[in-house]
């Protein structure tokens, strides 16, 4: 018999990791460019240092809600009487990866934010553009977690069709987002905020809509 109170309490890890993020994501404000000079981007880390180092930190509880709301998404999606195809741990194993990306990430941000008045100018490059691209290299296991959940949920109907579409449109901005790799300036510079907009809200509001959805219509027993 599931465990109602369990699964619910994965969907407000997912609202929890939703919030987390958009924290991190907007607490230095307008956070620096790939385009800016070396020298630029040390001096906003060094003015910047605590909130920097906090939003390093924040990928340690962020990871912690979102690997438990992906281990209890894939329960959900194979709580149904079809033969599991492999779309939930297909699913699984890339959540996984991209929160370990993730990790990683805040591991790069926290480095630069550590001894910043230490770092030469090659070494801010360094590191800043490795952090920066490694945000982007997380979307490209978010892209297979995304669509594996909304493909599987289509063929067992473990998902409403409109969040299943969401899910879709999700994936497709991610793609374009993963894009960004390509570029070091203009609308889709990496970590650039046009990416952001495409990639990084179509993911959070998808992701939210999930995690009520395990709240509001936990699974049934079949």
């Amino acid at each position: 018999m599931p465990n109602v109170h369990v699964e619910r309490s994965a969907g407000y890890a997912g609202i929890a990791f939703v919030l987390i993020s958009v924290v991190g994501l907007f607490l230095n404000g307008i956070p620096p460019l790939i385009t800016w000079p070396a020298g630029d981007v040390g001096d906003f880390v060094f003015v910047h240092r605590t909130l920097w180092l906090v939003g390093a930190w924040l990928t340690l509880p962020e990871s912690a809600f979102f690997f438990w709301f992906v281990v209890q998404l894939r329960s959900f999606l194979r709580a149904t009487a079809d033969l599991d195809d492999g779309l939930p741990t297909y699913m699984l194993v890339a959540g996984m990866a991209a929160g370990i990306l993730a990790l990683a990430t805040g591991m790069l941000q926290g480095s630069l934010g550590f001894r910043p008045q230490d770092i030469s100018l090659i070494g801010v490059r360094v590191l800043f553009d490795t952090y920066t691209m490694a945000s982007t290299f997380i979307f490209i296991p978010l892209i297979v977690m995304v669509f594996a959940t909304s493909l599987s949920a289509r063929r067992h109907g473990t998902l409403p069709p409109w969040l299943v579409t969401l899910g879709y449109a999700a994936a497709a901005g991610a793609t374009i987002k993963s894009l960004s790799l390509f570029f070091t300036g203009g609308f889709m510079a990496l970590g650039g905020i046009g990416t952001m907009i495409i990639g990084v809200v179509p993911l959070m509001v998808w992701m939210a809509a999930v995690a009520l959805e395990l709240i509001r219509s936990p699974r049934k027993s079949v």
